[in-house]
């Protein structure tokens, strides 16, 4: 992990150096994310619970002291952005689910059920559609499979899912052609991922084409965006993968992707029935599958909370297997 964190990083050095821009921020994001998860791992291997807790508390303090936490306004909540507001409390009700695993019953049992419903309120009332949907069918569906073909088709599966999420938005922005979209793929796109987004994905496959190498430069995108420089919210491709790919060139879209992918590999080495892997694969998939088609990686609460649990999972079920 350590080799393909730095990997990914001094890429992103190199990048700048030959295209422009700042890698700073990106480079810092990546190594308290990573730092997190080893410090998650290390405490999960102690207690599972320790992580999971934490994260429902700082939900809790912002859900208490955010008035407008509820609101469905696309620049509320304690990040200034609905979206993400969404993708943290996806985060936050899968952190809840955690708790909710704990065997028998219990304060943690009782508390994190009881999380993981309000929680998991705030996507559909915040109408972030992406995260309600992500909520509504990820971890049941995963908790439910996981009892028929166990943890390993089921991390294999969340993957294969982040994979497909992925794919489609390069398709959908490779074929991408302004004007009138009559056909069914152009309506079915703008009723629901709309059309900017599928002129951003094509914009961001555009650099990437023109400049393979080393991208545009971090913080290129906007400035050659021709649909970022009509509105300041497309100033972001609205796919993390995509813009980095932009700003870094190819071997930056394909690193960033391995390492999301090195998460689930982690999770499926799993020989022992576990819950909490399972929740740990959710909430990577979840953060993948959402950061495909929306800036969430911009806001480091997201990306630092997945870490965590990912985290937590890992070094849950490292505990498991050296009790069994």
């Amino acid at each position: 992990m350590l080799i393909l964190t730095w990997a990914v990083a001094a890429w992103t050095h190199v990048a700048a150096a030959i295209s422009g821009g700042d890698p700073v921020p990106f480079s810092a994001l990546l190594f308290v994310c990573v730092s997190v998860f080893l410090l998650a791992r290390l405490t999960a291997s102690v207690h599972w619970s320790l992580v999971p807790a934490v994260v429902v508390a700082i939900a809790a303090v912002l859900t208490l002291s955010t008035p407008d936490i509820f609101s469905p306004a696309p620049l509320s909540g304690p990040f200034g952005y609905a979206n993400a507001k969404g993708a943290f409390f996806v985060q936050a009700a899968i952190a809840g689910l955690m708790l909710a695993s704990a065997p028998g019953p219990g304060p943690a049992r009782v508390l994190g059920v009881t999380a993981a419903v309000a929680f998991g309120a705030v996507p559909f009332a915040a109408k972030s559609l992406t995260a309600a949907a992500l909520i509504l069918f990820l971890p049941g569906a995963a908790l439910a499979a996981q009892v028929w073909i166990g943890v390993r088709v089921v991390v294999l599966s969340l993957a294969v899912v982040f994979i497909a999420a992925l794919s489609t938005t390069i398709v959908l922005g490779s074929t991408y052609t302004g004007g009138i979209r009559s056909g069914l793929v152009d309506r079915l796109v703008d009723a629901t991922l709309t059309e900017r987004r599928a002129a951003l994905w094509h914009e961001a496959l555009v650099m990437m084409g023109e400049h393979p190498v080393t991208g545009v430069g971090l913080g290129g995108f906007q400035a050659l965006s021709p649909t970022a420089q009509m509105d300041r919210d497309a100033r972001w491709a609205h796919n993390s993968f995509l813009q980095h790919g932009a700003e870094t060139g190819v071997l930056g879209l394909l690193l960033l992707g391995w390492l999301f992918l090195w998460g689930f590999a982690g999770l499926g080495v799993t020989k022992t029935p576990n819950v909490v892997a399972v929740l740990g694969a959710v909430a990577a998939a979840a953060l993948g599958i959402h950061a495909s088609v929306d800036y969430v990686l911009h806001f480091p609460a997201v990306p630092i909370t997945t870490a965590a649990l990912v985290g937590t999972a890992r070094g849950s079920f490292s505990r498991l297997e050296r009790l069994s």
